[in-house]
């Protein structure tokens, strides 16, 4: 089942965001710290409104954060997009499944809110995440170089 997150799912669902932040530290150590869990849990508070899980059995399997905006100004098309914030899944339950509804249901609360596009950002070192989102038909459409320089 997938639904709104409530305050009673915060620490459950804060153990996951934790999982997926320790992965980009080990993809990228030059950018990211660890937190403390109190971190994770007033971020997740903070965007509690925003915070969808999927469970089965009363386990929280993962969760993704979706923001709806929209741009029309005199250089853009109008349009308006679901932005996947966060999208994460529990290690133990990768490869079954569980991320392939939880992106179903992304494409479906996108349509229901009218959007034209679903939107998000991913290192490119996360490879298991760019084939994942590969195969669920997102394309590159920016591309965001860096240069790294070493302090003498």
């Amino acid at each position: 089942m997938i639904r709104k997150a409530t305050a009673d799912d915060i620490n459950e669902t804060a153990e996951i965001y934790k999982e997926l932040h320790e992965h980009h530290i080990q993809i990228r150590p030059d950018f990211y710290r660890s937190p403390d869990m109190d971190f994770y849990r007033s971020q997740l508070a903070e965007q509690l409104d925003y915070v969808f899980v999927i469970e089965d059995g009363g386990v929280i399997q993962g969760y993704a954060i979706l923001y709806i905006d929209g741009r029309d100004d005199c250089i853009h098309i109008a349009r308006k997009r679901c932005y996947v914030d966060q999208f994460a899944v529990k290690k133990e339950f990768r490869r079954q499944g569980v991320g392939s509804k939880l992106m179903q249901f992304i494409r479906e609360y996108a349509l229901e809110n009218d959007c034209t596009v679903i939107e998000l950002g991913v290192w490119y070192e996360n490879y298991e995440a760019v084939d994942f989102y590969g195969k669920n038909g997102f394309v590159p459409r920016t591309l965001n170089l860096e240069l790294k320089l070493k302090k003498e």
